[in-house]
């Protein structure tokens, strides 16, 4: 992602605080984590929480899929598409009406994965530094 934007950088050190994200996540009940396996070695993943909307809106429960990946030598495959499927079936146990995600701009591959699932641009999302 960080050779798309810069804004995606990784952190030099991130397996620790990784770590502990991933179990604070995965102790809500409201978030979900699908791992794709292949001969005892992990080939993707996608992660998504299924919140309500504000009341101001007449819409239901979002699920917002907050990451998908899967191992360049395992893409093209159906691994994606099968991750994505199965996240959808967990949030739709939970009453979603909408998902959503976000796709950066350059991310072609990606916009081209999502766009046979329905999923069409709705809004922008701006970035803005600190000054």
């Amino acid at each position: 992602m960080e050779n798309l934007d810069d804004y995606n950088t990784l952190a030099s050190d991130i397996r620790t605080d990784a770590i502990d994200h991933r179990g604070k996540n995965l102790s809500q009940a409201n978030y979900c984590a699908q791992l794709a396996v292949e001969h005892d070695s992990f080939v993707g993943f996608t992660t998504g929480v299924v919140r309500p909307s504000a009341p101001v809106f007449e819409r239901g429960a979002t699920l917002a899929i907050s990451e998908a990946y899967v191992r360049p030598n395992w893409r093209q495959q159906g691994i994606a598409s099968a991750l994505l499927r199965t996240l959808e079936a967990w949030a739709d146990e939970r009453g979603y009406e909408t998902v959503y995600l976000s796709v950066n701009k350059n991310n072609h591959a990606a916009k081209a994965l999502y766009e046979p699932f329905g999923f069409e641009a709705k809004r922008l999302q701006m970035v803005k530094a600190s000054n």
